[in-house]
C-alpha cells in the first residue's frame, strides 16, 4: 500500500514537520502505518485478518498472515511467504513497502509479487484488505471514482461496499461495478483530509470500499487467470494508499491522479510542455498524389504568424510501401533506399531523402512535425514478408481485418502483441525509423492502438494477455523515443469513445492523437488516460465536418483539426475563402484558451440523454401511434429496415431498431423530414423528440442523432406549414421534449431536420410523439 501525508494544522502531519511517522510490522495486524492523524492498517480490516490467495475453481485459500523472512528498518519493510498451490506447484509471495519522503508527503510503496516455482493452471485470486482509521471524529466520507466515460463519479460511502474496477487482462466484474478508467479511488471528508488507493495500470484491479465502525474499510481484489494463461513466471504488482490535507474532493481529487502518476507509473514522465501549446493538429494522408503536403505547408506558413506556426503540428501520413512494413527492410535493419507509397493506387515514388525534404519543409518553416508510425497492429496480407503466424486469432481460430484503403493490397489483419517476434519487430522497425528521420521530426503517431481490447488472450505461440502486451509495447516505444531525445513524441489512437473496450494505452504514451473525427461523444473517454498530456482528433470531415471541430474546441479545449488526402479531401490550398475565414479563426479563438477540460464532473451519458421523459398525466395520451390510426410518411427512407411509420409504433428505445422500427433517411440532401397525420384534429401541447441513442459510447445520439429542426403544424384554413418549435442549439442528445405555451389544433404535423450528428447526413429518429387531451 501507499500513504502520502503533507501538513496542515494540527492534523494530517508529515514527516518534514517533525512529527512521527512509523512504518512497523506487528504480528497480529501485519503492516501499520502510524502517523499523529491516522492509522492505516495494510493488511487487514475489520473483516479480513489478512491479505489471501484463493485458488479457483475449488475455492481453497492460503493466508498471508505468518512471513517466512521478516526484515526491518526505518524505512523499508520485506516480507517473504511460501504457498502451496494445488498440483504441488509452491508460490513464494515477496513483498516490498518502502518508506518515502518528499517535501511535506509521506509515501510508503509497496511491490507485491508471486513467484511460482512451475507454471500454475488454476485461476489465482489475491485479496489485499485495508483499512484507514481517523484520529478525530466527524468523517463524512464519499468516493470519487475516475471512470471511463470521462465523469469523476461522487459516491457517499456507507456500510454497503462501493465496487470499482480498473480492467486489463482479466476483469472480475461486468455492468455491477463501475469501470475505472485508471486504477485510483480517492476518498474524501475525512477529518482534516483526504486519501486514495491505488495501483499499477498493468492488471485489473476491484476496489471495494465501504465506512463502517468509524474507519474506511476496503480491499483490492484481481484474479490471474491461470486456466487460460499459466501463471508461469514471476508477477509483480505495485499498490498504494494516499492522504492529502486537501479534504475536499475538488482539491482533492486532481492532487490523487497525480500520486496515482508519481507512484504507480514513476517511470513514465509526461509528454514535453510544447505539446499543450498545440492549437491546431493537421493530418495529410499524402495527399494529392504526393504534392497537397508541399501546397498546404507553405500557405498555412504564409498565413500564420512565427509564434502561431510553433503551436501547430502536421503529420506525414501515407509515406510507406505497405502497411505492416512500412518501407523496413528487416535484413537490413534499416529503411529501404527507395519504395513506392499508395502502390496499389496513387503510385508515390519516395525515397529517404525526398521524404526527410518534407519534413523539414514543415519543419523549417516553424511546425511542429510528426511523422505516422503505423496502423496498429494491422498488417498486409499481401505483400511480401507478412507473417501468418504473427497474426492475432481468437479462441476459434478467427483472425480480425484491419483497414482496407488505397495503401493496401491484401486484407490487413491484427497481430499478435504477445508474440515475442512482433515485439521485437517494432522496437527494431523505431529503431530504424529514428536513425533515418528522428532529426527531422518532433514526434511519432501510432494509429489505431485500439486493437488490442480488454481482456483479449492470445492462444499462440503461448498463451498470453494481448492488452498487456500492448501496453508494455506502448511503453517501451515512448521510452525509446524520449532516450534519443525527451523533447520528442509518441503518440497513441485508442479511440475511446468509439471503439468499445479499449484501455487507455495512452497514459504510458506522451498523450493521443486519435481517428475519432472529432466526434463529440468521443471526447470525454479519453480525458482520464490522458490527464498529464493531450487529446487530440484527426477529422478527415474537416470542412463538410467543421461543427464537430468546433464543438471540441468550445467544450474542451481541443486543437482544430485540419486533413487532405481523405474524407473531403481539402486541404489549405483547396478551401474556399469562406472556409479559410471560418477554420482560421476558430484557430484564433483556440490560440486565446489556456485551460483544458480535465475531467467531468456529470455524468456524459446523462447529458447525452438529453431531457427526461415526463411522467404520465391523467388525461393526455400520445396521438402519433399508428395504434391510433395515425399514419407516417418521409421525404426518403433508407431502406424498408427503416420505414417512417417505425417512428410512431411506441417503441422509444433501440429496440427492434433496424428491423422495421425507427426512421432513417437517405443520405441525401438535407432537410429530411418525417410527417404525421392524425384521423382527426387533435389539441397537441407537447412534442417529444426521441433521436437514435445508445449509452454504448459508439452509438450515442452524439453520434447519430438528429440536431436542429423545427417542428411545423398545416394550418388547416391556408394548408401552409407554420413553425411552432425551432431546435438549434446544435445538440444532440437522445431525447428532447417540447412544452408548448398553449395547446394547438393539429390534424397534421412534421419535424424538419436540418442538421445531424453522423458524417453520412441521414436523419435518425425512434419516435416522433404529439401528446394532447385524450377526447376519445
Amino acid at each position: 500500500m501507499l500513504l502520502a501525508l503533507a501538513s496542515v494544522g494540527p492534523a494530517w502531519v508529515g514527516a518534514s514537520s517533525g512529527a512521527a511517522v512509523r512504518l512497523a510490522w506487528d504480528p497480529s495486524t501485519g503492516a501499520v502505518l502510524e502517523t499523529p492523524a491516522v492509522k492505516v492498517w495494510l493488511d487487514r480490516n475489520e473483516e479480513m485478518p489478512a491479505a489471501e490467495v484463493r485458488f479457483l475453481p475449488d475455492g481453497s485459500r492460503q493466508v498471508l498472515d505468518r512471513p517466512t523472512t521478516t526484515e526491518l528498518s526505518p524505512a523499508c519493510l520485506k516480507l517473504t511467504y511460501r504457498l502451496t498451490a494445488p498440483a504441488g506447484s509452491v508460490i513464494d509471495v515477496l513483498r516490498t513497502v518502502t518508506l518515502v519522503e518528499s517535501g511535506n508527503d509521506v509515501a510508503v510503496v509497496e511491490t507485491f509479487a508471486l513467484r511460482p516455482s512451475q507454471p500454475v493452471t488454476v485461476d489465482v485470486e489475491i485479496f489485499r484488505p485495508f483499512a484507514l482509521f481517523p484520529k478525530q471524529a466527524g468523517a463524512q466520507p464519499g468516493a470519487t471514482c475516475p471512470l471511463r466515460s470521462g465523469w469523476a463519479k461522487k459516491v457517499a460511502l456507507c456500510g454497503q461496499p462501493l465496487a470499482a474496477e480498473y480492467r486489463l487482462g482479466h476483469a472480475l466484474t461486468g455492468d455491477d461495478a463501475s469501470h475505472l478508467a485508471l486504477p485510483v479511488v480517492h476518498v474524501s471528508g475525512l477529518p482534516g483530509g483526504s486519501a486514495a488507493v491505488m495501483a499499477d495500470p498493468a492488471f485489473s484491479s476491484l476496489w471495494e470500499i465501504s465506512w463502517k465502525d468509524d474507519a474506511v474499510q476496503g480491499r483490492s481484489r484481481y484474479r490471474y487467470a491461470g486456466s487460460r494463461v499459466p501463471l508461469a513466471h514471476e508477477e509483480t504488482r505495485r499498490f498504494g494508499l494516499w492522504l492529502s490535507p486537501r479534504a475536499e474532493a475538488t482539491a482533492g481529487f486532481p492532487a490523487a491522479l497525480d500520486a496515482f502518476f508519481a507512484q504507480m507509473l514513476p517511470e513514465v514522465p509526461p509528454g514535453p510542455k510544447w505539446l499543450h501549446d498545440i492549437a491546431m493538429v493537421g493530418y495529410d494522408y499524402l495527399s494529392d498524389g504526393g504534392e497537397g503536403w508541399d501546397r498546404d505547408v507553405r500557405l498555412l506558413a504564409e498565413w500564420l504568424s512565427p509564434a502561431e506556426r510553433r503551436r501547430v503540428a502536421l503529420c506525414l501520413h501515407g509515406w510507406y510501401d505497405a502497411i505492416g512494413s512500412y518501407s523496413y527492410d528487416p535484413q537490413a535493419r534499416r529503411i529501404k533506399d527507395a519504395w513506392v507509397a499508395f502502390g496499389p493506387t496513387r503510385k508515390i515514388p519516395l525515397t529517404p531523402a525526398e521524404l526527410k525534404r518534407r519534413l523539414r519543409l514543415a519543419r523549417e518553416s516553424g511546425f511542429r512535425v510528426l511523422l505516422y508510425f503505423g496502423d496498429g497492429l494491422a498488417s498486409d496480407s499481401g505483400v511480401p514478408g507478412f507473417r501468418d503466424a504473427w497474426v492475432y486469432r481468437d479462441a476459434h481460430g478467427n483472425a480480425t481485418r484491419g483497414w482496407q484503403g488505397p495503401d493496401t493490397f491484401g486484407t490487413t489483419y491484427w497481430l499478435n502483441p504477445a508474440h515475442p517476434e512482433v515485439r521485437a519487430w517494432f522496437l527494431d522497425y523505431l529503431r530504424a525509423l529514428l536513425e533515418a528521420f528522428g532529426p527531422e521530426v518532433d514526434g511519432l503517431v501510432w494509429d489505431e492502438t485500439f486493437q488490442s481490447k480488454i481482456g483479449q488472450i492470445a492462444a499462440e505461440p503461448e498463451p498470453a494477455y494481448c492488452d498487456r502486451a500492448m501496453l508494455a509495447l506502448v511503453k517501451d516505444l515512448t521510452e525509446r523515443v524520449h532516450a534519443l531525445d525527451p523533447q520528442k513524441v509518441f503518440l497513441a489512437s485508442d479511440c475511446s469513445g468509439v471503439i468499445p473496450d479499449v484501455p487507455g494505452y495512452a497514459m504510458v504514451a506522451d498523450g493521443t492523437y486519435q481517428d475519432t473525427a472529432c466526434q463529440p461523444a468521443a471526447w470525454s473517454w479519453g480525458l482520464f488516460a490522458n490527464w498529464r498530456n493531450v487529446l487530440w482528433s484527426c477529422n478527415w470531415a474537416d470542412v463538410t465536418g467543421l461543427n464537430k471541430t468546433r464543438y471540441g474546441v468550445e467544450t474542451y479545449g481541443t486543437p482544430v483539426a485540419i486533413s487532405n488526402g481523405w474524407g473531403d479531401d481539402r486541404g489549405p490550398s483547396e478551401w474556399t475563402p469562406q472556409q479559410r475565414e471560418q477554420i482560421l479563426a476558430l484557430f484564433h479563438r483556440r490560440l486565446q484558451r489556456a485551460e483544458r477540460v480535465r475531467y467531468l464532473a456529470a455524468d456524459p451519458l446523462q447529458a447525452q440523454r438529453g431531457d427526461p421523459l415526463p411522467a404520465a398525466e391523467a388525461g393526455l395520451v400520445n396521438w402519433a401511434l399508428a395504434s391510433r390510426g395515425s399514419r407516417a410518411q418521409a421525404s426518403s427512407e433508407d431502406a424498408p429496415r427503416y420505414p417512417a411509420a417505425g417512428a410512431i409504433n411506441g417503441v422509444r428505445d433501440t429496440t427492434d431498431w433496424g428491423n422495421g422500427h425507427g426512421w432513417a433517411s437517405n443520405a441525401g440532401p438535407r432537410p429530411h423530414w418525417l410527417q404525421v397525420t392524425f384521423t382527426r384534429p387533435q389539441p397537441i401541447r407537447r412534442f417529444v423528440v426521441i433521436t437514435y441513442h445508445h449509452d454504448d459510447a459508439a452509438s450515442t445520439a452524439q453520434v447519430w442523432g438528429v440536431k436542429d429542426y423545427e417542428l411545423q403544424v398545416r394550418d388547416g384554413r391556408t394548408d401552409a406549414w407554420r413553425t411552432v418549435v425551432t431546435e438549434s442549439q446544435g445538440r444532440a442528445v437522445g431525447v428532447r421534449v417540447h412544452d408548448l405555451p398553449q395547446a394547438v389544433e393539429v390534424k397534421e404535423f412534421r419535424i424538419v431536420v436540418r442538421q445531424v450528428a453522423p458524417a453520412d447526413g441521414r436523419a435518425r429518429l425512434l419516435q416522433l410523439e404529439a401528446w394532447g387531451a385524450d377526447g376519445s
